[in-house]
């Protein structure tokens, strides 16, 4: 007969609402029940999806930009006495006053870059027109190979357009300087609806990236909170699965920008030393620009080509001053390529090359049907959302054949968020 004042072994407390002794837990959903929420579940999350859908943008800057400050607020939190939360509101502080100094220091530069584009503009606009009115026929024709081309009749009309001549059998004023035929009016209404719609969309990525930096520290701000949540709705046997699943993942996410970082430390340091050493003006700001766009996998340097050629062009250069604008231009450009291949081949392998593990055939695919998808976003998105599906693929395997997804890992020891 059993003592019931027998010492009994210490049992770890339960939690939530126990079932008497000896019975199990009552009541259970059959399995039809089950297998009707969970349907409910999946529907509902799509749903879910579709309605968030206008505002998918912003939570996934919100959750990029989370992502890139937790790391810097974890090693704060690792090296001071400040706790996880401290860390944050100190991280962000810092970079509110980074981001008030750069625009302190770039919104003239813009300026000054926009008054040289309007006054190359108008410059050319006059030399077009100074050339139009004094043109003469014996200018339409050209030899070439000994074969001489009349160009009259294209370029007559054009002239005539643009300078508002008459054409034949219309009567002509002499005397009189032929007014332009474009509406000036129209034109400038043109390029001010042109401006506006360039103003709001930069207007409107502002609103965005300030809303994604207010929710990204409302998420860091509650991720220890987010986290013990997590672990209490999973059951204790699959805590170490899903802490060694979150790590990788999170390997993966800051591997690939820590990586994008120091990427586009150097190209924008090197950018900056071309365009100075070349003497182009406002070098920093372009070498910044170029610097960003680069960052986008594979089609990003080609892209990045455009404002350094329109830099290049509108702004000349102090040192290569008899070379033409054109010949200049080029250069720049050619130097530039040469540069970012030499990064993206020799260096930029060697920083990427443990974060994904991914063949470069199916980065190059995942970054073309990213751009597809999601434009420059999912461009850049692209190669760690390749390393999570792998990730997340390869562990959803192990478990449908029945191994370990992660043989001979041991659980790391998680006490609070800053240890992940």
């Amino acid at each position: 007969m059993t003592d019931p004042y027998a010492p009994q072994p210490e049992t770890p407390p339960a939690v939530g609402p126990q079932p008497m002794r000896g019975q199990a837990y009552q009541p259970q959903w059959s399995g039809w029940v089950r297998q009707s929420v969970a349907i409910g579940l999946v529907i509902a999350t799509v749903f879910a999806a579709t309605l968030l859908a206008p505002v998918l943008q912003v939570l996934i800057w919100s959750f990029i930009l989370a992502l890139i400050m937790f790391i810097p607020a974890r090693a704060l939190a690792k090296a001071t006495p400040l706790n996880f939360a401290g860390s944050v509101i100190v991280v962000y502080v810092i970079l509110l006053i980074i981001v008030g100094g750069l625009v302190a220091i770039f919104i003239p530069a813009l300026v000054q870059s926009a008054e040289n584009v309007r006054r190359f503009i108008e410059g050319q606009y006059t030399q077009l027109i100074e050339t139009l009115r004094n043109y003469t026929s014996e200018q339409g024709l050209v030899t070439i190979l000994n074969v001489q081309i009349d160009l009259n009749p294209f370029v007559e009309p054009i002239r005539n357009t643009l300078l508002g001549v008459p054409t034949t059998g219309a009567a002509v004023t002499t005397g009189t300087a032929a007014a332009p035929a474009f509406d000036f009016a129209a034109i400038f209404g043109t390029a001010t609806g042109a401006v506006g719609i360039f103003v709001g969309g930069v207007s409107q990525f502002l609103s965005t990236t300030i809303l994604a930096l207010f929710l990204s520290f409302l998420i860091l701000l509650e991720m220890p909170t987010y986290q013990g949540m997590v672990f209490r709705a999973i059951p204790a046997a699959y805590h170490r699965e899903i802490i060694l699943l979150i790590t990788q993942l999170a390997t993966i996410w800051r591997g690939f920008l820590r990586g994008q970082l120091v990427i586009g430390i150097i190209i924008g340091v090197l950018t900056y030393l071309q365009l100075a050493l070349m003497g182009v003006s406002q070098a920093a700001l372009l070498a910044i620009i170029t610097a960003i766009v680069s960052l986008i996998p594979t089609i990003g340097g080609i892209i990045a080509l455009i404002p350094l050629g329109l830099g290049a062009a509108l702004q000349g250069s102090t040192v290569f001053t008899e070379m033409g604008v054109g010949t200049f231009t080029l250069l720049v450009v050619v130097v530039n390529v040469l540069i970012t291949q030499v990064i993206w081949n020799v260096v930029a392998p060697k920083i990427l090359g443990d974060a994904v593990r991914l063949p470069l055939p199916v980065i190059i695919l995942g970054v073309f049907l990213g751009a597809g998808v999601g434009g420059i976003l999912g461009a850049f998105l692209a190669v760690p959302i390749l390393g999570t599906i792998r990730v997340i693929v390869l562990y959803l395997i192990s478990k449908i054949t029945l191994s370990d997804p992660f043989p001979g890992e041991e659980m790391p020891p998680v006490q609070d968020l800053a240890t992940l």
